[in-house]
């Protein structure tokens, strides 16, 4: 706390305080308990006038401070208004961006219901059209279950989970402005869009859509050699193809992020 003008008055007192008992002390009969009294004054005397000087000092230098942070203030007060004029801008512009982000974001969750439901009625339609199968019936190019699956023109059209789309926009978006948690932004979007069960949707083709450009460095992945024994013991040919698939993949993932992160 900054040192007051009752704070210096308060010391003072204490050293005329501790003045008057010194005196008092010097004019008690001589024997040991005066010159006990006396010392134990001196003692008193000495540190109340160690302590005015400090608070004294300190008071000093904190008015100096005060007057030296006055000054700047006085001087950088153009530079303060344009500042503010700055952030202001700043903090509207990050508003705005965030209400389109947010309306963006609800009409997509709102054309997935849309989607969601124009599927399930095409489906009722094909059923009711006498196109209905069993499910897991595969042999016709147009058909629906009783289920809701669907088939047109031999595309299959499955149901969009809207909470997914949202998660996977996020990761999207975070890998190139955030940063991956772990390995680099496409094997971290790779994970994410194999997790929420989006991978290879030809009735969506989200992967088609080119990701954000990228201002964050993509982490260094590990190298091959660092994973080839996490290869699985005892596993069957179709396991270990599908290892050394995914190996090459990633070989090529760390072999394109090195070359951006030169460029």
């Amino acid at each position: 706390m900054p040192i007051t003008e009752l704070d210096i008055e308060t010391a003072l007192l204490e050293v005329d305080e501790a003045a008057a008992d010194v005196a008092a002390a010097e004019h008690l009969p001589m024997g040991p308990a005066a010159g006990q009294a006396w010392a134990s004054a001196q003692g008193r005397l000495r540190h109340a006038t160690t302590t005015h000087a400090r608070l004294v000092e300190q008071r000093a230098e904190e008015l100096a401070a005060q007057e030296r942070f006055a000054a700047a203030e006085a001087a950088a007060a153009k530079r303060l208004t344009a500042m503010g004029k700055e952030l202001d801008a700043s903090r509207d512009k990050l508003a705005k961006a965030f209400a389109a982000a947010q309306a963006g974001l609800v009409a997509m969750l709102d054309a997935a219901h849309e989607h969601n439901d124009l599927r399930k009625a095409a489906a009722r339609e094909l059923f009711a059209a006498g196109l209905g199968v069993a499910d897991g019936d595969n042999d016709h190019e147009s058909c629906a279950t009783q289920h809701g699956q669907l088939r047109v023109r031999g595309a299959w059209w499955l149901d969009v989970d809207p909470a997914r789309l949202l998660a996977l926009l996020t990761a999207r978006v975070s890998v190139t402005r955030v940063g991956a948690p772990v390995g680099g932004a496409a094997v971290e979007l790779r994970r994410m869009v194999t997790v929420l069960g989006l991978a290879n949707r030809q009735d969506l083709r989200l992967e088609e859509i080119p990701l954000p450009d990228s201002v964050v460095a993509p982490t260094q992945l590990p190298r091959a050699a660092e994973v080839v024994e996490r290869r699985p013991v005892g596993a069957s040919d179709w396991d270990r193809r599908q290892f050394e698939h995914r190996q090459r993949e990633d070989d090529d993932l760390r072999r394109l992020m090195n070359q951006e992160s030169r460029s």
